[in-house]
This record gives C-alpha cells, structure tokens and sequence, in this order.
C-alpha cells in the first residue's frame, strides 16, 4: 500500500489493495483469526509437553483455527497475485513436520505404556481393623488384566515399631480375583502401613488401625 502511494499507482489499484486485502482479509487475519489460532495451538502444545493426551476438543480446536488461517492466507496469497518463496515454503513444510513428528511420538509412548499395563496386574490397598493382639484376615482384590504367569509372588513388609505380624511372602494364584492373609496386631495402638511389593507391578498397602 505505501510502495503504491509513494509510486503514485492508478488510485484503483490502491483502493483494491487498502479494501480487499487489507481491511477485508488481513486486519481480520491479525486482530482475531491469527492470536485463536496461536491460543488453541498452545493448549495443544502444552498436553503435548506434560506428556499428556490432549482432549479431543483441544486437537479439533486447534485444526480447526488452523485451517481457517491457511485458507484465509490463501485467499489473500490470490488477491495480491504473488507466491510463497521458496525459504517460506521450506519453513512450513518444517514446522508441520516437527508437529507431526511431536504427536506420533506421542501417541506411540501411549500405545506402549498401554500395552506394558495390559500385562501388568493390579493389587488395590486394604485396609483392617484389629485389637491389640488379636489376629485377622486382610483381603486384597486383584486385576489381573492379561497376566498370564500363573501366579504372582507379593513380599510384605511391616512397620518396626507396629508389632504386627505378618507373612513374609506370599504366592496368589492367578485363578481368583481377591487373595487374603492373616495379620497378628501387636500391643502398640494407633495406625500402621503394611507394604505389599508385587514381583511385577505396582506397591500397594494395607492399612492397619488396632486399638
């Protein structure tokens, strides 16, 4: 616009410039449709770098701020009649690119921590309440998921200072879906945390109030 106005082009030309592609396309394109699409694009980026799965609505939120932009950009690219360089093209085609390549990356490390869980049972915490040395069964339920060894092994280890009994080790068959065990309380009063190590997945507790 202001190459036309210093060159003194046909004031056509200058009208076409200042309405169609200015006022109607890129003040548009610069106070609205370009900040949406860098605001949906950081919420995308920022599940992407918590390592988080972004909601469906951020990932069409994001597209769809995009797409609006490019084919806006576009519409302006045909009015004024010129092309992208080729540096400009080179850019884009690398941002898309590394945008690609951050969400494959993504997805893949969801599709392999989720296949490794599916292999993976679950013992959940329990809890039990007993009074001073009195004895009790504690009863944990278990997901086996697809494990498929037969059965797990599970060390305990409780407290020093509790008195509490416990077996050293146990072995859970894998052909029910709840395992139990005896505890003996001591005569120490107050609550103490049994820790139940798997031999494949995650620690769990048992909860043990004697009074």
């Amino acid at each position: 616009m202001r190459e036309g106005e210093v060159n003194r082009v046909s004031e056509g030309y200058l009208k076409r410039i200042g309405t169609q592609i200015i006022r109607e396309n890129l003040e548009p394109i610069t106070d609205k449709m370009f900040p949406e699409s860098v605001t949906a694009h950081a919420n995308l980026a920022q599940a992407l770098a918590e390592g988080r799965k972004p909601d469906p609505p951020v990932l069409d939120e994001d597209r769809t701020k995009l797409a609006e932009l490019i084919q806006r950009l576009e519409a302006v690219r045909a009015l004024c009649g010129d092309a992208l360089n080729l540096q400009k093209l080179r850019d884009l085609a690398n941002e898309i690119l590394r945008k690609q390549r951050a969400i494959r990356t993504f997805v893949e490390r969801q599709r392999e921590g989720a296949q490794r869980e599916l292999f993976v049972p679950e013992v959940r915490p329990a809890e039990l309440t007993l009074a001073k040395k009195a004895k009790g069964k504690a009863k944990h339920q278990i997901d086996w998921r697809v494990y498929d060894k037969g059965t797990l092994p599970v060390t305990l280890a409780a407290p020093a200072n509790g008195g509490l009994k416990v077996p050293a080790a146990l072995s859970v068959k894998d052909d029910k879906d709840e395992f139990e065990y005896e505890v003996e309380a001591g005569d120490v009063a107050g609550e103490f945390t049994v820790v139940l190590t798997p031999a494949v997945g995650k620690p769990t507790t048992l909860k043990v109030t004697v009074k």
